[in-house]
């Protein structure tokens, strides 16, 4: 597991001790590592041997129960009965706890939730429940209160590109990736193999690059192009916005620290406009309004690549 060492020493300490509380609450992004955490508590707990850690991680071992929902965006009071509190009187199978992962757990609706506190407020001696929670304000404050809650952090951007490179990524591609995952390793992961975000991450290279040179029929031509080219504008416009953002922050303070275009320092030096940052991150956010509401694309492309061209250098 990537950073959080703190956490994951305690969750593991915890399980050695068997000092265990009967809830346990994983709050992060998606893409942060709650589950491996939990895994990482489980193979603390249970994972006695090399035999019963492999049964862990391959999902077989009896006295975790991973509750599963059909419907994506509700947990229903139906599911937990199901898999929660009608099951929680039968003991262990193998050994003394029996342990649930209740993963996107604020999914759960109102009665799913009140269904869980009755199980939180007389649980049997052998029960954890582990709720794996993005958004923690989505729980009842009755669950918080009985839980005890750990926070995962953004990892550092050096140590998750040394993750990606250990895994066989492109040096490139692994810093770019990890730059621009806010430290979220599933994230970086997932943008290391986007051709998408490669693609994107190029384009918006060139054009900061070359915007301020280019003529009007020019621009024209480039709008209509990215439209037919770019498949997620929404991280177009958000990687323009961190361009011009990395652009000011180097000729203000002189320092890479922050700066997720790392590898284009000198073009950034370079950029034009940087003095009007501010204007050009309100002309994305007209295009996203734009988009949203349907307007045309090319146009909506035209003014933003304009009030780049014509934003004045104040550095």
């Amino acid at each position: 597991m990537l950073g959080n060492r703190e956490q994951l020493s305690i969750i593991e300490n915890m399980a050695h001790s068997g000092n265990v509380p009967h809830a346990i609450m994983i709050t992060g992004e998606q893409g942060m590592g709650k589950k491996t955490l939990a895994e990482a508590f489980c193979v603390a707990l249970f994972g006695g041997s090399e035999k019963d850690k492999k049964r862990i991680l391959e999902r077989n071992f009896p006295d975790i129960i991973r509750v599963t929902h059909e419907k994506p965006a509700v947990i229903s009071v139906d599911d937990i009965r199901d898999q929660i509190t009608d099951t929680v009187t039968i003991k262990p199978y193998e050994s003394g706890f029996k342990v649930y992962i209740v993963d996107e757990a604020e999914k759960m609706n109102q009665y799913a939730q009140n269904a869980l506190l009755k199980t939180l407020e007389e649980p049997p001696e052998y029960c954890i429940i582990i709720m794996l929670v993005t958004d923690d304000r989505m729980m009842l404050d009755t669950i918080r209160s009985r839980s005890m809650k750990l926070n995962l952090y953004p990892v550092r951007e050096d140590e998750i590109a040394g993750f990606l490179l250990e895994q066989g990524i492109d040096e490139e591609v692994a810093r770019i990736a990890a730059a621009f995952s806010g430290g979220n390793t599933g994230r970086a992961i997932g943008l290391s193999e986007s051709e998408e975000f490669k693609d994107n991450y190029k384009r918006v290279v060139n054009i900061c690059k070359n915007i301020s040179r280019m003529e009007g029929a020019a621009i024209v031509g480039l709008a209509e192009e990215t439209v037919n080219e770019c498949d997620n504008l929404q991280e177009f416009f958000d990687m323009v916005e961190i361009w011009y953002h990395d652009a000011l922050r180097l000729k203000s303070t002189g320092s890479v620290e922050g700066v997720r275009f790392k590898g284009e320092l000198n073009a950034l030096k370079a950029t034009q406009g940087v003095g009007n940052t501010a204007v050009i991150t309100e002309a994305c956010e007209q295009c996203r309004r734009r988009l949203r509401s349907n307007v045309n694309k090319e146009a909506s492309l035209m003014h933003l690549f304009f009030v780049m061209k014509d934003a004045k250098n104040r550095f």
